[in-house]
């Protein structure tokens, strides 16, 4: 709830970086303690991407394996 908030109302606040970090490293796995946390987080961290603008990516990407290109393409924000 406190980074839903911190996103919406102050999403330039230093902190929210670390309340992001915070909540990778409360995890259990892919979910957090309750389904009441896990919603909560899913919802801070949808705000979170959204005042960031993550939600906007435009670049290329490539995955190597031992020195070979076994995959690539782009991310705009239609995909």
């Amino acid at each position: 709830m406190i980074l839903t908030a911190y996103a919406r109302i102050w999403p330039d606040s230093d902190l929210n970086p670390n309340i992001v970090r915070w909540l990778m490293v409360a995890r259990r796995g892919d979910h957090w303690t309750t389904t009441q946390e896990t919603a909560w987080s899913v919802m801070g961290l949808t705000d979170w991407m959204v005042s960031t603008n993550e939600l906007q990516g435009d670049y290329d990407y490539a995955l190597a394996l031992n020195g070979t290109e076994q995959t690539g393409g782009a991310v705009t924000p239609a995909i």
